[in-house]
């Protein structure tokens, strides 16, 4: 009898649940932390496909593809492997998830103090270690190494031209003393190119003609990372 119940209620469109039932509805009366999480998905999907709920969908959804950590992951062709689907839904489900990552790359980066190659190494991989294309990040610093601003610039050394006066350009700016930068290598192996090495020297000599310390280099690759401070390429002096 459960079963056939449950089975009716996926049937129904959203307007035909009970009002407690619908997200959107949810959400306003008791607010999006209140929801499951495929009441929210549901929400940014919309609509399922015909005889079924979009909260159907989004159970689904999540059941395919393992948990909401791996529906973040997917890319769209992974996502329109789930039966309802389509490039329209992919496509919003794609434009949440970075949302949701650019505000967690904006929250938080002041006062944020980077005086060990730990934190340096643990700050690059959670805003660029997952990423599936080359990325540059610039930390900005004050005095005492605390984090004024971040910037996320697309293509590093290797698959796009770096523009050292970019990279210093925010810097000063903000009158920053120093900067730490990073990349990302998502073929997980971190060893330098030639192209990392040569663009490390440039912009540690950059730095001293701006009297703006250049820290490290650190290279993020999966769960493996390489500083050049640590390793002393570049900064051997």
């Amino acid at each position: 009898m459960k079963e056939h119940l449950a089975h009716a209620k996926d049937h129904l469109t959203i307007k035909e649940l009970p009002v407690a039932d619908r997200p959107r509805e949810k959400l306003l009366e008791k607010g999006a932390r209140n929801l499951t999480e495929a009441e929210l998905l549901a929400i940014i999907i919309g609509m399922g496909p015909e005889g079924e709920t979009a909260i159907s969908l989004a159970q689904r959804l999540l059941k395919q593809l393992g948990k909401l950590a791996e529906v973040a992951r997917a890319d769209a062709a992974e996502l329109q492997g789930v039966r309802g689907i389509g490039p329209a839904k992919a496509c919003q489900i794609l434009a949440a998830v970075e949302l949701g990552r650019r505000c967690e790359f904006e929250s938080g980066i002041r006062g944020t103090r980077l005086n060990s190659p730990a934190a340096v190494v643990e700050r690059f991989k959670l805003k660029i270690g997952d990423s599936t294309s080359e990325q540059m990040l610039v930390a900005i610093l004050d005095t005492k190494n605390q984090v004024i601003m971040e910037e996320l610039y697309k293509g590093s050394a290797n698959s796009s031209p770096v523009r050292i006066a970019e990279l210093f350009k925010t810097a000063v700016r903000k009158g920053a003393m120093a900067v730490i930068l990073a990349h990302n290598h998502p073929s997980g192996d971190p060893t330098p190119s030639p192209e990392d090495i040569e663009v490390t020297r440039q912009a540690v000599e950059a730095g001293r003609l701006l009297n703006i310390d250049v820290l490290d280099h650190v290279i993020v690759a999966g769960n493996k990372h390489l500083s050049f401070r640590e390793r002393k390429l570049v900064f051997d002096h």
